[in-house]
């Protein structure tokens, strides 16, 4: 908590008495904010520095300075006021810039695009002897399959499996090969749940991280020792 951000609120003013001679029950401790609207202060309309938002999923939120309903919150402060909670527009004004404009259309745009990638027809659903149905995709050089398995407690989950096109760094490879299939540790309650998260380590760049930091290494490795062996033969 930081002690600097509260003041202390008279509720009313006594004749002849300096105001901290006032009883307690006089008294109340509130956040600057809300000290500058119980005397009428509105927020400065200059100065402010962004800070950051929240996703409330719905309009369920209210600007601080409009009082609109609002479904992001965009963060605000200033040195004189503290932390001011608004829409985009006010935010945007407050702020002289259109950092709250762009922050939610890249959040829209994030959302819009994963909702296409969870029901595209791209999806091949497959079936198998046991009447189990796995989902694959083809996403640029990955290949991925969703599937499912019953738990330790008799309950569908839903886990994913992917391989990726190597690149030959040696004799043994000629051309691009598919790598062996690498299974996600991830376990999902429901197909969308697996299919977001497959989008999310795509789109964020964190599976080309690890297929380039972690597993091509791992392949490399393993043909290296594989072509050493057949020299020895």
């Amino acid at each position: 908590m930081d002690e600097n951000n509260y003041q202390v609120h008279h509720l009313t003013y006594l004749k002849n008495r300096n105001v901290w001679e006032y009883p307690d029950e006089f008294l109340v401790t509130l956040c600057k904010q809300c000290h500058a609207k119980e005397h009428g202060i509105t927020p400065p309309s200059s100065g402010w520095t962004y800070m950051d938002f929240d996703d409330l999923g719905e309009m369920s939120g209210e600007c601080e300075k409009c009082h609109t309903s609002i479904r992001y919150q965009h963060h605000l402060f200033h040195p004189d006021w503290g932390v001011l909670t608004v829409g985009k527009l006010c935010a945007d004004n407050l702020t002289r810039t259109d950092i709250a404009s762009k922050k939610e259309k890249e959040v829209k745009s994030y959302a819009n695009r994963l909702k296409k990638f969870i029901v595209s027809n791209r999806w091949e659903s497959i079936t198998d002897c046991e009447g189990i149905t796995s989902y694959k995709i083809r996403q640029d050089k990955y290949n991925i399959w969703v599937k499912k398995e019953l738990n330790e407690y008799d309950v569908w989950e839903y886990y994913v499996w992917i391989r990726f096109i190597v690149s030959p760094k040696n004799s043994f490879h000629k051309k691009d090969f598919w790598s062996e299939w690498y299974v996600g540790k991830k376990r999902f309650e429901s197909l969308d749940e697996a299919k977001t998260h497959v989008f999310r380590i795509i789109n964020s760049g964190v599976l080309d991280k690890h297929v380039k930091e972690v597993l091509l290494p791992k392949h490399y490795k393993m043909i290296e020792k594989f072509e050493e062996t057949l020299r020895r033969l």
